[in-house]
């Protein structure tokens, strides 16, 4: 787990150089998909404690299902608020 955080810290150190050539949807799926590992590594750390027995490959797909439901949440979010900027913005128009 020390190394997936030390990973993930260097890997958002080295973003802002990164976001420079990046489009503004690559950066951002970039952030995602940054935070969403450290969130899933967070979350198997909690329940390897909970649970001990659990075995290398059982924690691989967690960490996989975590991330991917956390960034497809994301994604849905950043769509919802969209549409309501559209609505809101086409109201005052």
């Amino acid at each position: 787990m020390k190394r997936l955080l030390l990973s993930a810290i260097a890997c958002v150190a080295f973003a802002g150089t990164a976001n420079a050539q990046l489009s503004p949807g690559a950066s951002q799926e970039l952030s995602d998909s940054i935070f969403c590992a450290i969130m899933a590594g967070l979350y198997v750390n909690g329940e390897v404690n909970k649970n001990p027995g659990l075995t290398e490959k059982e924690q691989e797909l967690m960490r996989k299902s975590y991330a991917k439901g956390c960034i497809e949440g994301r994604n849905a979010a950043r769509q919802d608020n969209l549409e309501i900027k559209e609505e809101t913005i086409s109201k005052l128009s």
